[in-house]
């Protein structure tokens, strides 16, 4: 695991322990992973786009959360991470990791619910890792 992996991997543990002190609603776990993901890009000195989260832009941009560089121009000439969540199960989870997928980014991130390891493991499997 790189630096940026570790940093991205700490940050959601941190978060994931703090939310179930907190009881959080999906909605809410959703907000603090997507935040958790910005606050490492933005360490990083990297924009960041992420609907409902204290973001540069604001709002989503093809992915739940994305980091991205602009020139001087405004053009944008690199995106380092793309990240995507989702709490349901089945076609939901696979369909955003697919979205990952075609991404060039260094960086690609998946969030998923989980109850458990064998859980893990079969969702995995189903999106065929």
């Amino acid at each position: 695991m790189d630096y940026v992996e570790k940093l991205i991997v700490d940050a959601l543990q941190q978060m994931a322990v703090k939310a179930q002190q907190d009881g959080c609603s999906t909605t809410e776990w959703t907000r603090r992973v997507k935040q958790a993901i910005v606050d490492v890009g933005r360490k990083l000195c990297w924009l960041t786009a992420a609907n409902g989260c204290e973001s540069d832009e604001g709002s989503e941009w093809l992915y739940d959360v994305v980091w991205y560089q602009l020139d001087q121009s405004k053009h944008m000439t690199d995106v380092p991470l793309v990240a995507e969540s989702e709490w349901g199960q089945g076609d939901a989870a696979k369909a955003d990791f697919e979205k990952l997928l075609v991404a060039r980014a260094k960086y690609r991130v998946m969030v998923f619910e989980s109850l458990g390891m064998p859980a893990v493991c079969a969702q995995m499997q189903q999106m065929h890792l």
